[in-house]
């Protein structure tokens, strides 16, 4: 074979969840003319050639949607950043 097989017969059609059950995802403001999604928190940090960048969840957001993210772009999260650096020194 050259390409992958898959069975048909094992695929099931979609149902869409009830309006109740879907998860609401939080809306981005826009801040200078570019979205803007508040950060809840900073959850690890790792040095990145010359800088750092930060692993952040978002307000609304499941963990699995997490980011690594330069400091530059936590510009409007700047409580956040010094609570997670006054944390860090501890």
């Amino acid at each position: 074979r050259r390409h992958p097989v898959f069975n048909e017969s094992l695929l099931t059609p979609y149902h869409e969840p009830p309006p109740h059950c879907r998860e609401k995802r939080p809306v981005a403001k826009m801040i200078g003319g570019a979205e803007e999604w508040e950060v809840e928190e900073i959850v690890k940090e790792q040095n990145v050639g010359r800088g750092k960048q930060y692993l952040v969840k978002w307000k609304g957001w499941p963990h699995s949607e997490n980011t690594w993210e330069p400091s530059r772009h936590l510009t409007h999260a700047k409580e956040v950043l010094r609570d997670w650096q006054r944390k860090q020194s501890n």
